[in-house]
């Protein structure tokens, strides 16, 4: 839920229901002429909420919904300046990046930043995205790997080099 933090009521003035467990992370796009939101939840989807929409009327707002991208999904954050460029982690070994206008399948899929071996199930810790000197980069550590991995991302919004 959304509140103005100026306002002496705390109740929110935007809500989406969409979600049926624990939503575990919310991005807000930083383009300003397109205000959506990125949500991952325990319930294994991610959805894109429209902030444009009367959440109050008990309307979700979801403008696009990816059922089971990731096991557990807990992270699903914009890409800097984009209005439809956005990834997604969860409980698994993958990141993936995805673009709004088309969510049939990812742009990129990104592996080998957490160790494949062993019984227990590797996970992403929080994915970021970083802009600097004209280049994309996605910055990741995972469970086990005791390192940080940096990908680059071409300029054709995420395909790795």
């Amino acid at each position: 839920a959304i509140s103005a933090l100026n306002r002496l009521n705390c109740d929110p003035i935007w809500r989406s229901d969409f979600h049926k467990a624990k939503v575990g992370s919310v991005s807000f796009t930083s383009a300003s002429l397109n205000p959506l939101i990125a949500s991952a939840s325990d319930d294994g989807s991610v959805a894109i909420h429209d902030s444009r929409t009367d959440g109050m009327t008990g309307k979700s707002g979801v403008v696009a919904h990816l059922d089971g991208p990731h096991y557990r999904p807990h992270t699903a954050v914009w890409k800097p300046d984009s209005n439809a460029i956005f990834m997604t982690a969860g409980l698994d070994d993958v990141i993936k990046l995805w673009d709004l206008r088309n969510t049939s399948s990812t742009i990129a899929s990104f592996h080998g930043h957490v160790p494949t071996s062993g019984k227990k199930l590797k996970r992403i810790h929080r994915p970021a995205f970083l802009d600097a000197c004209k280049e994309s980069f996605i910055l990741s550590g995972g469970e086990g790997s005791h390192c940080i991995s940096m990908f680059q991302l071409d300029s054709n919004y995420g395909k790795p080099k």
